[in-house]
């Protein structure tokens, strides 16, 4: 939380009450809450007061846009820079056991491989680090069997004037026609347009 207004001018008169009253009582002067040198006067103490103030709302600031542990963003660099963001904290998330004793929650862990993987919000029965999906999917070879009727009323619903033949060789005999045979596997492929990019993922 910043320091408010307020607060401040809090700070600046209880500094400056202090500095007069330190200075009166003993002529010395008052360390300045910002720096290791001493205010000799109370608007030296109360800049330093501002200054200490502007300070913690900035660590303040610092704190609120820090992203926790475990945070993953998409990194459009090289595997190389991408590496050399070990020295800031992330790390590739390609599955690697953590090394840098200075992340407390994944040191000696295997990070997730997200490697090849798009990232899906966790829902029900999609619990978080849950792994699924696949980048295309196989039609298997199957056995397909048509049925052509149509010779008289009782076995369907039109007519197929097309179908009852007759000539000097043979005529239909009002039975369906059936062909049958095998479908070769094919492969669909299920993924939309991609950018590749590296997965970061935070450790400290």
């Amino acid at each position: 939380m910043q320091i408010s207004v307020i607060r401040t001018i809090q700070i600046l008169i209880a500094v400056s009450l202090s500095a007069a009253s330190f200075s009166h009582a003993s002529g010395g002067a008052t360390p300045s809450p910002h720096s290791s040198s001493r205010c000799t006067t109370v608007f030296d103490c109360a800049q330093a007061a501002v200054q200490a103030a502007q300070d913690a709302n900035l660590a303040a600031d610092r704190a609120s846009l820090a992203l926790p542990i475990g945070t993953v963003i998409a990194f459009a660099g090289t595997q190389e820079q991408a590496f050399a963001q070990r020295q800031n904290g992330w790390w590739i998330a390609n599955g690697d056991t953590v090394t840098d004793s200075a992340s407390v929650v994944f040191f000696e862990k295997k990070l997730p491989d997200l490697t090849s993987t798009f990232l899906y919000g966790a829902g029900p029965g999609l619990p978080p680090g849950k792994k699924s999906g696949a980048p295309n999917y196989v039609i298997k070879p199957n056995t397909i069997t048509t049925e052509t009727t149509g010779f008289d009323d009782k076995r369907s619903l039109h007519q197929d004037p097309r179908t009852n033949i007759y000539d000097d060789r043979g005529w239909t005999t009002g039975a369906p026609i059936t062909a049958s045979g095998p479908t070769a596997p094919i492969t669909v492929d299920t993924l939309p347009p991609y950018y590749v990019v590296i997965y970061l993922i935070k450790v400290r």
